[in-house]
């Protein structure tokens, strides 16, 4: 599952930032990649997806982004088999400027529309059928934008992605604003390229850290259990510590809110029917022998833990573990564990260099201290390993005088960046860009509002006109006002 959204002023070219986001096992963000275009249009993000692609070696199953058209028609041409959702928050915040500003006062519609559009164990057919309730009760079966957004219903609303994994549930492009914010953060609008990356890297290797310090925090500690179910107890050894409190709110909602109503055997097949509350009613099959639990809500495919249902069901079985095949790899603690460099295939070859230059320095040593062992007793072989030595090393040294005629700040550079200068320069510093989002753009009616509202002036506290020319102080119905002091003592 990946997130990606454009990002704007990370540097002096206004070239547009893209980072690539997912959610690591810790449910907390990392960054797969990030490249930098200079236009968005369809040829700019094809080459970006491309490049991501051949980096990660497969698609993606799911790619969230907002409703740009360009991102929408390049994905289904990059990633013909990768599933393109939309961002939920970016449709939802324009309900109120589309439906008129009746409906938008109008509460009671807003938490209805709510409960439709994000209710996650909801069914194909029964969010068409609540969905068209809603729009027959508020007469909005005509309205256009409404219209369109049903029309793409599969590419936004949770029923229809029932048979993807979603990473946590990501339904919004927030995890990658997060990103993006952090990003801004480090990075100075006003650097070069070079700046840019070397600031880039100082944001990931700090990302990096900061997942080494919960994956310690996983293997040093167990969080505390809610019940006394040894199937509790054993989620807290597998999953990281984020993730078991996810784990554990489904174990004890399954103990206190769910209750089973039915119970029926056929086969080797256990048919349950588990009732959520007062009004939710979800069927389970559970197959004893193979410890296999299936839930019609379709968490499992959706998140990557059991529901509260199918562990009400264990818990009915006596089941002691969670069953192997129900606990993700991405979830388990140390799933991560691997050798991770920002330099990425260039730094794993010099950690191997700097471990063959230290095998070589120790058999060296080894090899001068057998040689000086042998010609102990020997004046003439010592008086000749001690010449060919003093010769070796003159020449050293003037090798290291030819290096060292090098400018300061061409040694420092080449320090710090890890390369070797070149005389020849390939790649030019780029012309500044001009994208939709480097500049200002059109402001919807709900902004102007809200601004306008705050540009209305002061407001006199006594007599509550808004705006005002005068202050509690200055307003003539205050009896204490200074006004009105004046011409009391003038009276």
């Amino acid at each position: 599952m990946v997130s990606f959204d454009a990002t704007y002023s990370t540097n002096r070219y206004n070239m547009v930032f893209v980072p690539f986001t997912g959610i690591d096992n810790n449910k907390k963000c990392v960054t797969f990649g990030a490249g930098l275009i200079s236009k968005e249009n369809k040829e700019s993000y094809a080459w970006l997806l491309n490049a991501f692609k051949r980096c990660m070696g497969h698609n993606p199953a799911c790619v969230i982004t907002d409703q740009d058209p360009a991102m929408k028609e390049v994905i289904s041409q990059i990633f013909p088999d990768t599933r393109h959702r939309f961002c939920m928050w970016h449709i939802m915040t324009k309900v109120n400027e589309k439906v008129g500003v009746k409906l938008a006062k109008d509460e009671i519609f807003r938490r209805k529309l709510n409960a439709v559009v994000l209710d996650e164990t909801l069914g194909r057919e029964e969010f068409e059928v609540k969905w068209h309730e809603i729009m027959t009760e508020y007469k909005l079966q005509k309205d256009k934008w409404l219209t369109q957004l049903f029309d793409v219903r599969s590419n936004w609303i949770e029923a229809y992605f029932s048979d993807v994994f979603l990473g946590g549930l990501m339904r919004t492009t927030s995890r990658s604003e997060a990103e993006n914010s952090v990003f801004g953060a480090c990075i100075n609008e006003h650097g070069t390229l070079l700046e840019f990356f070397t600031q880039f890297e100082s944001a990931i290797e700090l990302q990096r850290h900061k997942q080494a310090i919960l994956d310690a925090e996983c293997e040093s500690s167990l969080p505390p259990t809610k019940t006394p179910l040894l199937i509790e107890k054993h989620a807290t050894s597998v999953y990281t510590i984020t993730m078991f409190y996810d784990v554990q709110t489904e174990i004890f909602e399954g103990c206190f809110a769910c209750k089973i109503t039915n119970k029926e055997q056929t086969d080797e097949k256990y048919v349950y029917t588990v009732k959520e509350g007062h009004m939710k009613i979800f069927i389970v099959k559970y197959v004893r022998e193979h410890m296999e639990v299936k839930c019609l809500c379709g968490k499992f495919n959706r998140v990557g833990i059991l529901c509260r249902h199918a562990f009400v069901v264990l818990k009915d079985n006596d089941a002691e573990m969670i069953p192997t095949k129900y606990v993700l790899d991405r979830w388990k603690k140390n799933s991560c564990i691997q050798e991770t460099s920002s330099t990425g295939k260039g730094g794993s070859g010099r950690c191997s260099r700097e471990e063959e230059n230290s095998k070589l320095a120790s058999k060296l040593c080894t090899e001068f201290y057998n040689y000086l062992a042998l010609s102990k007793e020997n004046t003439v072989k010592m008086q000749e390993m001690l010449t060919f030595m003093m010769e070796n090393k003159e020449k050293m040294v003037t090798r290291n005088a030819k290096a060292q005629d090098k400018s300061k700040s061409s040694e420092l550079l080449e320090t710090f960046y890890g390369a070797q200068t070149s005389s020849i320069i390939t790649v030019k510093p780029p012309q500044l860009s001009k994208n939709k989002g480097s500049g200002k753009r059109l402001k919807s009616a709900r902004e102007k509002a809200v601004e306008k509202k705050k540009q209305d002036g002061r407001k006199c506290h006594y007599c509550g006109q808004k705006p005002a020319r005068h202050d509690s102080r200055n307003c003539l119905l205050n009896p204490n006002s200074k006004e009105n002091l004046k011409n009391k003592e003038k009276a």
